[in-house]
């Protein structure tokens, strides 16, 4: 799977990448619901999923040269 240059191909890597933001995103909102029917939920965690979030929607709009 690996080409000639030691890369993945674009597409794998895109496709890793919305996987990530779709896990993150849905993280993210289970633990807001949690919270909002009284789980004991620390804010730092869901907010390291709203970071996971931007970095996962970064990389995968990020251009890729290869």
């Amino acid at each position: 799977m690996v080409g000639v240059d030691g890369c993945l191909p674009a597409l794998t890597v895109q496709v890793y990448q919305a996987w990530l933001l779709f896990l993150y995103t849905s993280f993210a909102l289970q633990e807001n619901v949690l919270l909002v029917n009284g789980r004991d939920i620390r804010p730092w965690w869901i907010y390291h999923h709203y970071l996971a979030m931007l970095m996962a929607l970064v990389s995968l709009t990020w251009e890729i040269k290869g």
